[in-house]
């Protein structure tokens, strides 16, 4: 399989054929591996027509910072209605109104997990992680199932449309672990500031010819920043420049980055339906 091409989910290999740290390894090459699926669907489902999109799905993880989808299942709850009470009947018995009370269940959840070997400093912007998505199985069937009923769509159409619904939104819970909410705070902060002023004194230096702020601020910014990830790369033998998630913003904060998961995420779909 390459990044083009498109698998069924039934061929897709099973996270147990593999040990933890080959997963966190899987990004950096053309490797047919980018998604385990431990998640069994039912044996109604042709799962032969459901596939997966590894352009989609590698354009996401290299923009993400994962080297490695492993899809499970889990048994959690079903969301609920309770109608509300519209009045009463002459027996006794109660009118069930439109308007209730909906209790929601989410659709998954989603971990991270990285390899602690690499330096903090290194892994901010460099590092890539193994991303865990938990699909709520019977959240998932209960929505199906109201979709194949009401004849808009087939069973194989309706599992493929939740599946995207529910690896877009653990993919980005996960991608926002890695990019936005790492523990890396005050390196984080302190890019965050300086990226703030910097536009301030460029344009201080755009009215004022004679004062160019904005070169010197920016260079010394990653230069401080490189110099220290440099010294911290040469303690475990790596390098600073290699497989860097390059973004606008410094260390460990990329909300560029994040913003562009959001996008492709609903603008590629990894799961379609053949026919």
């Amino acid at each position: 399989m390459n990044k083009a091409s498109q698998v069924s989910v039934e061929s897709l290999p099973r996270s147990s054929d593999f040990e933890p740290a080959d997963m966190l390894s899987f990004w950096d090459r053309d490797n047919p591996h980018a998604l385990l699926w431990d998640f069994n669907l039912p044996s109604n489902v042709d799962s032969e027509r459901i596939v997966v999109n590894g352009k989609a799905l590698r354009r996401l993880q290299r923009v993400g910072a994962v080297s490695c989808s492993i899809i499970r299942e889990y048994q959690g709850e079903v969301s609920t209605f309770t109608p509300g009470i519209n009045g009463m009947q002459a027996d006794g018995t109660a009118l069930a109104s439109k308007a209730g009370h909906a209790e929601k269940k989410p659709l998954g959840e989603a971990k991270t997990a990285i390899d602690p070997s690499i330096s903090k400093l290194i892994h901010g912007t460099n590092g890539r992680a193994v991303l865990i998505q938990s699909f709520n199985k019977p959240e998932l069937a209960s929505q199906v199932s109201d979709r194949v009923h009401t004849g808009s769509k087939t069973r194989e159409q309706a599992w493929t449309e939740r599946l995207n619904t529910a690896f877009e939104m653990t993919f980005r819970s996960g991608a926002r672990e890695m990019l936005i909410n790492q523990e890396n705070k005050p390196l984080r902060y302190l890019g965050y500031y300086l990226y703030s002023g910097i536009p301030i004194l460029g344009i201080q230096s755009f009215v004022n010819q004679e004062v160019n702020y904005y070169p010197a601020i920016l260079s010394g910014v990653y230069g401080i920043e490189f110099l220290k990830q440099a010294r911290e790369a040469r303690k475990v033998n790596q390098s600073v420049t290699q497989n860097r998630r390059w973004s606008a913003f410094p260390y460990d904060y990329q909300p560029d980055r994040y913003l562009a998961v959001n996008a492709l995420s609903r603008l590629y779909p990894v799961f379609s339906c053949q026919k």
